[in-house]
C-alpha cells in the first residue's frame, strides 16, 4: 500500500510561511517513541503519517529500521532531511525531550531560515539541559552515527559539562580539515562557516569560534578582517565578517591537524 500525499498539509503551510516570512521560526514535536513503535503499512498508519508526505519507500525504510539497534537514531537520520526539504527551512535542531515521568521521548525540532534563530535555540538546549538529549555526538558528525555500521554503544549527548568538553575535543579534531576544504583557496567569513556547520553540530557558534581561535593560536589558520589584514594576536572574539584563511607556509610535515 502506498501512502497518498494529503491534498494539503502542515509542510505545505510551513513552506509558504518560510517563503513569505523569512524571519519565522517553527517548533515541531513528534512522539518519537510512539511513532517508531507503531509504524506499519496499514490504512490507519498511512493516513496518520500522510501530512508528512512520506513516500512508500521512505515509510518502508522507517519500518525496517525500527527493529534495528538505535531505531530512534535511524528514524531521525531519515526524517530530518525529509522535513527540511518539505518545509523549506534552512536550519533544524534535531534534539529530543525525555520527560522524567513517562520516559517517552518527544522529538523537538526547531525550524528556521536565520542563523541567529538557530543559535538562540541551541543556547536554550544548553541552558535547559536536564531534559534534552541527542543520540550521537555533539561534534560535526552529530548525525553521522549509524547504528547499522557502528559496533560501539550509541553515545548519548545530554548538553552537560562532560558533553561540552568532549564536543570541544571532537571539534578541535574535525574542524581543521573541514575549514581547509572551505578556505584553502579563498578566505571564508566566520558567518559562512557558521552556516556550513549549523545543521551538523550541537555546538553554539561561540563554541565554534573558540575552536577557531585555538586553531589560530596553534598556527593552523589565519584570522583576517574584511580588508584582508591579519587581526591582532590578542583577539578574543570573532566577528561574523572576519575571515578564515590558510597559507602555504602554515603546514609542516607531521605538525598540522589538517590531514
Amino acid at each position: 500500500m502506498h501512502p497518498a500525499p494529503a491534498p494539503s498539509g502542515p509542510h505545505r503551510s510551513l513552506k509558504t510561511l518560510f517563503r513569505e516570512l523569512p524571519a519565522a521560526e517553527v517548533i515541531l514535536t513528534f512522539a518519537a517513541d510512539a511513532l517508531i513503535n507503531h509504524l506499519a503499512v496499514t490504512p490507519a498508519i498511512v493516513k496518520a503519517v500522510a501530512p508528512l508526505d512520506l513516500s512508500a519507500t521512505l515509510l518502508e525504510k522507517l519500518i525496517q529500521d525500527r527493529h534495528n539497534h538505535g531505531g530512534r537514531a535511524l528514524a531521525q537520520r531519515t526524517l530530518r532531511p525529509h522535513i527540511l526539504e518539505k518545509t523549506g527551512a534552512t536550519y533544524c535542531t534535531p534534539f529530543f525531550i525525555r520527560p522524567e515521568l513517562s520516559r517517552r521521548s518527544l522529538w523537538f525540532l526547531h525550524l528556521s531560515k536565520r542563523l541567529i534563530a538557530r543559535d538562540v535555540i541551541v543556547h536554550q538546549h544548553w541552558r535547559i539541559h536536564n531534559t534534552f538529549e541527542h543520540d550521537g555526538s555533539g561534534g560535526l558528525d552529530m548525525m553521522g552515527w549509524d547504528p547499522l555500521k557502528e559496533s560501539a554503544t550509541m553515545p548519548l549527548f545530554n548538553f552537560g559539562e562532560l558533553d561540552e568538553s568532549q564536543m570541544h575535543g571532537q571539534l578541535l579534531d574535525s574542524m581543521p580539515q573541514e575549514l581547509f576544504a572551505l578556505a584553502a583557496d579563498n578566505p571564508v567569513t566566520v558567518e559562512a562557516i557558521h552556516h556550513q556547520f549549523a545543521n551538523r553540530t550541537a555546538a553554539r557558534f561561540e563554541d565554534l569560534n573558540k575552536v577557531m581561535l585555538r586553531l589560530r593560536e596553534e598556527g593552523e589558520i589565519q584570522i583576517l578582517d574584511p580588508t584582508g589584514k591579519a587581526r591582532s594576536r590578542s583577539l578574543r572574539r570573532l566577528r561574523p565578517n572576519d575571515r578564515i584563511a590558510f597559507t602555504d607556509t602554515l603546514f609542516l610535515p607531521g605538525m598540522s591537524r589538517v590531514r
